[in-house]
């Protein structure tokens, strides 16, 4: 899990910007690390502000990440938990971006 620096209000008035370049490094030692998916949530009041979740989207896509899935998009409810499950989800399971273990495959 990667925390970001930015906050908007219960109004949805900016209170402190989205910090780009703090989201980048640590996504990108997530990509070093051998992530290749990310499921991007942020407690804000979607979907009345999914720039901020299309903008690290954009980020992680440009570091490489094969599997973006944004909470705005994969599931546009109010309710955090609900909104973050499905979203981590999607990006475990589409398009198999871990090698998962099918019957047959030879794998142990």
């Amino acid at each position: 899990m990667i925390e970001v620096t930015e906050r908007v209000s219960a109004h949805g008035e900016l209170i402190a910007a989205l910090d780009e370049e703090a989201a980048a490094r640590d996504l990108r030692a997530a990509y070093a690390d051998g992530l290749r998916a990310v499921a991007v949530v942020l407690p804000a009041r979607l979907p009345l502000r999914p720039a901020h979740e299309a903008r690290i989207g954009e980020i992680a896509r440009d570091i490489g990440f094969t599997q973006v899935s944004e909470s705005h998009a994969t599931s546009p409810l109010m309710k955090l938990v609900s909104r973050g499950d499905t979203t981590v989800v999607d990006a475990y399971l589409s398009p198999d971006p871990v090698p998962l273990r099918r019957p047959g495959d030879g794998r142990a």
